[in-house]
């Protein structure tokens, strides 16, 4: 093989490797509650009005199905996949993971995955906020037998604090919630679950406190070896040429 096809082949591989290389990341965060409303629920916990609970939310920036903006500050991604987003709560000594109990028994029927983002948003320019919102909502199985539907979901917003930059998915931030009208978070956790013929409901109504998140992973295209080794390889072709 000569110098001149060498190069051709080298090039061809540069151009067809380049765009397959995905930009994307993945997004762990951690949460942290005060429980504000739920009843005590026998077989599934106690009163737990005032007590502490914590979790983590990820999400791949590269599986959501759909995303639209809402203005140049506000952008919404969606999914139905169960593999967008992931939640686990920290409930009395349990651990409820929303995507993954019990998709071992049960065949999934509906899921739904959001992330909304919003950057210094606000219809009157006095009082522009950052918000940031995570649910995520798993359906298994039969609703007239054996069936489970977990959801958990939390957002916060704050018109003082800059926490959010741009409105893209792949961002880091840490928040800390003050009780105020101006910095606030809620979210909520449901579990309900039939088997054999016996249900087991509860819901819980948070008071978010505090909410950090940053990226695990990012896979960015790396072209510069290549572009090395290509222009060395353009160099030798040019000096045969000579």
């Amino acid at each position: 093989m000569n110098v001149k096809t060498l190069f051709f082949y080298t090039c061809s591989a540069l151009m067809l490797t380049l765009p397959l290389t995905s930009q994307a990341a993945i997004i762990d965060g951690t949460f942290k509650a005060t429980v504000a409303s739920g009843e005590p629920v026998e077989g599934l916990w106690g009163d737990l009005v005032g007590s502490t609970v914590t979790g983590t939310f990820s999400y791949d920036t590269a599986l959501f199905d759909n995303g639209f903006s809402v203005g140049p500050n506000e952008a919404r991604y969606f999914s139905g996949n169960n593999s967008f987003v992931s939640m686990t709560f920290h409930i009395a000594g349990q651990t409820f993971d929303v995507s993954h109990d019990y998709t071992d028994i049960l065949d999934p029927m509906l899921h739904t995955n959001m992330v909304i983002i919003k950057d210094r948003y606000s219809s009157q320019p006095e009082n522009n906020l950052d918000y940031f919102a995570i649910l995520d909502s798993a359906g298994l199985g039969d609703p007239t037998s054996n069936y489970s539907h977990n959801y958990g979901q939390l957002y916060f917003f704050d018109s003082i604090a800059d926490f959010i930059n741009g409105t893209s998915l792949e961002q880091e931030f840490s928040w800390v919630g003050q009780g105020t009208d101006e910095q606030t978070g809620y979210g909520s956790f449901q579990y309900n679950q039939t088997r054999d013929g016996v249900t087991l409901f509860g819901y819980l109504g948070l008071s978010i406190n505090e909410v950090s998140a940053s990226i695990r992973k990012s896979s960015v295209p790396e072209p510069a070896p290549l572009l090395l080794f290509s222009t060395a390889l353009l160099a030798l072709v040019l000096r045969f040429r000579k």
